[in-house]
């Protein structure tokens, strides 16, 4: 973009330039030059700076901004799904005008062991958008009963079969055994004991076969 700095402007022309690149530099080495400067348009004398390469909202500089993607195209939370309206020649920011037809959502769910599975998943299960037209990342850390996990996953389940996709991570949930969890109060004591062994091992291994053993059992 160096070159609109000498680009002659006939009297009475407003410029407004258009490019593709950072205005940031990347990687490891810090001195790397950006791609684009930030203070292009006061340097060029431009109206107006239409960049395009970060898919979302962002201002870049001196009248200068990346109007992002009318559809969001991952899970990121950078504005997306939005077009700019400029009104060239004033002096306020432009207005983003929402075109996205898809919500790309990113959920943190932090369980606790006398959690409520239903309170838990409330605000990720509502939504002023249409479920086929979602797409979720839910993370869930904790820690939860094996009665109250399976209920976790039987939202799943429903997640899965009625909105866009599902990037479902459970691997930071551990199994609480408490009293009320038939496993750990089995009249067999052989299943009990060996529940409650597994239950206090920070073993994934250990967590895969107590669920297993819960499944057998319902099977059973």
């Amino acid at each position: 973009t160096e070159v609109f700095d000498a680009m002659a402007t006939p009297s009475g022309v407003r410029r407004i330039g258009l490019a593709h690149g950072g205005v940031q530099g990347f990687g490891s080495d810090p001195d790397a030059s950006p791609p684009i400067d930030a203070n292009r348009s006061d340097k060029a004398g431009l109206s107006y700076l239409a960049l395009g390469d970060w898919h979302g909202t962002k201002r870049a500089g001196p009248r200068a901004w990346y109007a992002g993607t009318p559809e969001p195209d991952r899970f990121r939370n950078n504005e997306s799904g939005a077009v700019l309206l400029v009104e060239e020649g004033r002096e306020e920011e432009p207005k983003p005008i929402v075109t996205q037809s898809f919500a790309w959502e990113m959920h943190s769910v932090a369980a606790e062991r006398d959690a409520d599975t239903n309170e838990l998943m409330a605000d990720v299960v509502s939504s002023d958008w249409p479920a086929h037209r979602r797409l979720l990342q839910i993370v869930i850390k904790g820690r939860l009963p094996i009665a109250e996990r399976r209920a976790l996953q039987a939202i799943r389940d429903d997640l899965v079969a009625r909105t866009a996709f599902l990037d479902w991570r459970d691997d930071g949930l551990d199994i609480a055994l408490s009293a009320d969890v038939a496993l750990g109060d089995h009249a067999d004591p052989v299943i009990a004991e060996t529940a409650k062994r597994l239950a206090h091992e920070d073993d994934s291994d250990a967590k895969a076969a107590l669920l297993l053993l819960d499944d057998l059992l319902r099977a059973s």
